[in-house]
């Protein structure tokens, strides 16, 4: 059966048993129309892939370029930061070292300011040179007129 279509053209009206499966009856204009908007719709996509996508490529590879010199960057730092680690536990030390040397210094010259007390207090009796301390490098001596001198 046919009849007039808004459209100016007659359309052929399917019988109730000539619909669709699903029981949708759609007007062949109008899906020629969702058919048209969808290929539209698709060139747009296209067209704006196509201007989008070389940015997007460009952005990422700039990101990985960013990324790989923060990471070299960062590598630098670390390296840096293990440097001065090292040094401010090799100053430790060192610090260290020297106070146990100074604290022996002064140990040392208390020791020899007590013996050289003691030999002012008792001088010898035939003027014979006392020792007083003695080590690698140098010899501390007192004298029987109560004089030090170093040999």
């Amino acid at each position: 059966m046919r009849t007039p279509s808004p459209y100016g053209a007659e359309v052929a009206v399917e019988s109730p048993s000539d619909r669709a499966p699903l029981g949708v009856e759609v007007d062949l204009f109008c899906a020629l129309g969702l058919i048209e908007a969808a290929v539209t719709s698709i060139d747009r996509l296209q067209t704006w892939k196509e201007a989008v996508e070389p940015q997007a490529i460009r952005l990422i590879d700039q990101i990985k370029t960013e990324q790989a010199k923060w990471e070299a960057e960062r590598s630098v730092l670390f390296k840096t930061l293990a440097d001065h680690e090292n040094q401010i536990a090799m100053l430790k030390r060192s610090l260290e070292v020297a106070l146990f040397e100074k604290h022996v210094a002064l140990q040392l010259c208390f020791d020899m300011r007590s013996r050289s007390n003691l030999i002012e207090q008792q001088p010898s009796s035939h003027g014979e040179n006392t020792l007083i301390r003695h080590d690698d490098h140098t010899d501390l001596v007192a004298t029987a007129g109560s004089h030090l001198y170093i040999e």
